[in-house]
């Protein structure tokens, strides 16, 4: 099954979701099912209200490894201007323009290292690249690259423990 029929599958999915996201939502995505056969799953991992912070949290990064692929989903607002629009309206953030449009990104990110998403805007076709850059699609991306953050930080404050000793405290 291709990302993008991934993703559609994973639209249906969280439909009713799209209403109620004041949160950034990461789930698991298992692609097959107990038999092998082409079938789409998801699982809530958690929500925050800020996304950079979901995607560095050292729970979240242990739990999204134990799935062949991961889904970030957040929203916000969306403008577009144009090249000769008038600069004191450009400087309104999105969410108070006037010609604002809600906007739902969703980005998948396997292990195999492949990215989808899909961008909804309100009133407008779902549309769906293969492609991520940005910010949001590295810390999505570091999910799998980054070393087990919580054995790392238990190793460390285990060291600390064991190098000092009472004469170092003042």
């Amino acid at each position: 099954m291709d990302n993008e029929s991934i993703l559609k599958n994973i639209n249906v999915i969280l439909e009713s979701l799209d209403n109620r996201q004041d949160h950034a939502y990461i789930f698991g995505v298992n692609t097959q099912n107990e038999a092998g056969e082409d079938s789409v799953s998801i699982t809530e991992i958690t929500h925050y209200h800020d996304v950079y912070s979901m995607l560095a949290d050292p729970d979240v990064i242990s739990e999204a490894k134990k799935y062949p692929a991961v889904l970030v989903t957040t929203s916000g607002w969306a403008v577009q201007f144009t090249p000769n629009e008038d600069d004191n309206i450009t400087q309104i953030p999105p969410s108070e323009h006037p010609n604002r449009k809600r906007v739902i990104l969703r980005a998948m990110y396997t292990k195999e290292e492949e990215f989808a998403t899909c961008v909804i805007l309100e009133d407008e076709e779902p549309m769906f690249d293969d492609q991520g850059n940005g910010m949001l699609a590295d810390a999505i991306m570091s999910l799998y690259h980054n070393p087990d953050t919580k054995s790392s930080q238990l190793l460390t404050q285990a060291d600390i423990l064991t190098s000092s000793n009472d004469d170092d405290i003042i």
